[in-house]
């Protein structure tokens, strides 16, 4: 059973919008115990301003919070998650990326947001398991005849014969899936 992004997401994350103060974003944020807002113009992901953004942007230039706008502060830069990832390139994603929090989307339009506690949440060893089936996968990583030795980036499976797509070493059943 695959598990996905549209299984996992916050379905209705919070939001805010990019001409708002950051005075206001730290309010929702207080208000809904969150550590970050995607900031979106109507259905659109235009950016995420988190808690770091604030400190390393405003509080350590002293800066009135009641004057900057969120588009001053918000990383603009998203790396984003299609709704069909599932759990472990969602996991793959986050380590590599080192982000916490990827916003779910077709093309811009934002859908939810999956975060390291809905993973933990909804399968608590998925991180170490990764982390494990990348280790053997840089281990196992060589040429045989048939094809490079490894873990199936997708499906997870071991294989014998993996083959490269779009920058990740998949099974043959998985490649037949996705071409």
């Amino acid at each position: 059973m695959r598990i996905l992004a549209k299984d996992l997401m916050t379905k209705d994350p919070v939001t805010i919008s990019q001409e708002a103060s950051v005075k206001r974003a730290v309010e929702v944020m207080l208000k809904r115990n969150v550590g970050s807002l995607l900031v979106v113009e109507g259905d659109e992901i235009v950016g995420i301003i988190t808690e770091k953004d604030i400190i390393s942007k405003v509080v350590r230039y002293a800066k009135d919070p009641r004057k900057v706008k969120v588009k001053n502060v918000m990383t603009k830069k998203l790396i984003t998650i299609h709704p069909t990832a599932d759990i472990y390139e969602i996991a793959k994603v986050m380590s590599e990326k080192n982000v916490r929090r990827l916003p779910v989307c077709e093309g811009n339009k934002l859908l939810g947001l999956v975060t390291e506690k809905d993973i933990l949440k909804f399968a608590p060893s998925v991180i170490y398991i990764l982390s494990e089936r990348i280790k053997i996968r840089k281990r196992k990583r060589r040429r045989s005849s048939s094809g490079q030795l490894g873990i199936c980036e997708i499906c997870g499976n071991y294989s014998d014969n993996l083959r490269e797509y779009k920058g990740m070493l998949i099974c043959e059943y998985c490649f037949d899936l996705v071409k």
